[in-house]
């Protein structure tokens, strides 16, 4: 919630017909007493229904029409004088749930309309430790990876770690779409497609992109990394590659 009080939420946020609908929802004390006359007596005469509410008659006329706007009362016709009516509890417990439905739908909507962008985080992990940290973080990607790799350079700074790696990655249902800078082979799995580029390119970067996240290893003692986790960051890195992949065979 962007608001503790989803009053003041609605308030800001909601049209003026919204927020008049909203409040007419509410009773008075004095609607609520006629409301109340008539469900215990049946239909009236606004004569009686002045006196058994003890509401002023004048008065009386004034919220029993905006009772009816509201859906709690109608008038109907008993021997060619105007008598008023309760509405049955069913029908008004339908008509509020209608509108409270109706209201959250509204309100949710305005809410994903208001509710503020994930902010961009930016971190740089030194060492081993820091980095194989990132490469667990891919092993459990809820979406494709897509990068720019480069071929041995996993195996040659985490021997130890690198098999573990390989396994995770081969149990793992992640798809894999790998631009490797020098020819080699990925870790094979079923859903990993690779390609690379006709003539190898001299660099010590490699890119990983996947879920909001795109994280740049570098390959030297000691090995370092940048994560940046934001969304459009992550989405030109994948229209990056995209444009090399359509390209190459």
């Amino acid at each position: 919630m962007l608001y503790r009080n989803r009053q003041l939420f609605i308030q800001k946020h909601t049209s003026r017909p919204m927020q008049r609908s909203f409040k007419n929802l509410q009773l008075t004390k004095q609607e609520f007493a006629l409301y109340e006359t008539l469900l215990k007596s049946g239909p009236l005469p606004i004569v009686s229904i002045a006196k058994q509410s003890a509401v002023n008659r004048s008065y009386c006329y004034e919220l029993l029409e905006k009772l009816s706007v509201k859906g709690f009362v109608s008038k109907i016709l008993i021997n060619n004088k105007i008598h008023w009516q309760a509405l049955s509890r069913t029908k008004i417990l339908y008509a509020l749930d209608s509108y409270r439905e109706k209201l959250n739908t509204y309100l949710e909507n305005i809410e994903q309309k208001y509710k503020p962008e994930t902010p961009r985080s930016i971190a740089l992990f030194k060492g081993t430790k820091g980095v194989r940290s990132l490469l667990e973080d891919i092993t459990v990607s809820k979406t494709k990876v897509v990068g720019f790799g480069i071929k041995g350079k996993l195996k040659q700074f985490f021997p130890y770690y690198y098999p573990h790696f390989a396994d995770k990655i081969k149990q793992s249902d992640i798809p894999f779409e790998l631009i490797f800078l020098k020819k080699g082979k990925p870790i094979p799995t079923a859903k990993t497609k690779y390609k690379s580029f006709p003539e190898a390119l001299d660099s010590s970067v490699e890119i990983n992109v996947y879920e909001d996240k795109t994280i740049l290893i570098f390959w030297k003692d000691p090995v370092e990394a940048i994560e940046i986790v934001d969304k459009d960051v992550a989405n030109s890195f994948r229209n990056f590659h995209k444009l090399f992949w359509d390209q190459l065979k």
